[in-house]
Formats: structure tokens, C-alpha cells, sequence
């Protein structure tokens, strides 16, 4: 075998050489992007856990919420020293100016 590739002439050797080169070439860069698509695969599973712990922090935070607007009445907000503005006043912003509304009744 190695004799025979010894009688190739000057081009078949540079052709053979040539795509020995490339195949390994090749193989480096599949190597490569192999382990890239694993490490993406292995950071997106971390992101949906991650998402998963936040939806359920997040839920938790509703509900306790949810409790604390229960206990917002307008009695106890008199009882905790709230009073009844009047005139009432408004703020309101349109696209291009802020305007104060006044409903002095």
C-alpha cells in the first residue's frame, strides 16, 4: 500500500493530501458545533426551569395580593385617616399635551 501510494505521481499525492485535509477539517468543525448545539441544549433547559421557578414566585405574589386587596375596604381607609377628597382633580395626557381637569361640583 505504501508503496503504491510512493509511485502516485505529484498531483494525485496534492489531491489525496488535499482531502485528508478536509475531511479532518471537517470532523473539527462538526466537533465543534456538536458540542456548541449540547451546551445551547443544556443553557435552555436552565432557562426554562428558571422561568418555571419565576411563573411560580409570581403566582405566589398574586395571591398574596389577592389577600391583601381583601382587606383594603373603604371603611378602613377612614379608619386609618383617609378622607374624602373634594373637588376632585384628574390628570390626564392625550398625545401631544397634559391637561388637568377641575370638577368643582
Amino acid at each position: 500500500m505504501v508503496r503504491d501510494l510512493l509511485q502516485f505521481n505529484n498531483l494525485q499525492k496534492k489531491v489525496f493530501a488535499f482531502l485528508c485535509a478536509a475531511i479532518a477539517v471537517s470532523g473539527f468543525f462538526y466537533a465543534v458545533l456538536i458540542k456548541q448545539t449540547v451546551a445551547h441544549v443544556v443553557d435552555r433547559r436552565a432557562l426554562e426551569t428558571d422561568i418555571s421557578d419565576m411563573a411560580a414566585k409570581v403566582s405566589e405574589l398574586e395571591g398574596s395580593y389577592m389577600t391583601a386587596l381583601q382587606g383594603v375596604t373603604l371603611a378602613r381607609a377612614y379608619a386609618l385617616g383617609f378622607v374624602d377628597q373634594d373637588p376632585a382633580l384628574f390628570v390626564s395626557r392625550n398625545d401631544s399635551e397634559l391637561s388637568l381637569q377641575y370638577d368643582g361640583n
